[in-house]
């Protein structure tokens, strides 16, 4: 690329594409954009990571999120791995 020559130069043209990308969006799509873009980089979403979330919650079937929590760390994920 023309103009960068080291992995700072990158870096910071990164920083300043991403600040001018936010600078012209509201707060809440700033926030969903950034989690949304760490979540696809380190594959956050995979199965691998998160196990069959939507056959567990079939499961479960929760009537709020207490229930949920306590049934995805007894069955699921157990809460000493995170």
């Amino acid at each position: 690329m023309i103009g960068i020559k080291t992995k700072k130069d990158m870096i910071d043209r990164a920083i300043d594409f991403l600040n001018s990308k936010l600078k012209n969006q509201n707060k809440l799509m700033a926030k969903e954009w950034i989690l949304n873009s760490a979540i696809n980089r380190w594959g956050l979403q995979k199965k691998r990571k998160v196990g069959a979330v939507s056959e567990e919650i079939r499961k479960c079937s929760p009537k709020d999120v207490k229930d949920w929590e306590e049934y995805y760390f007894k069955n699921v994920y157990p809460k000493k791995h995170l």
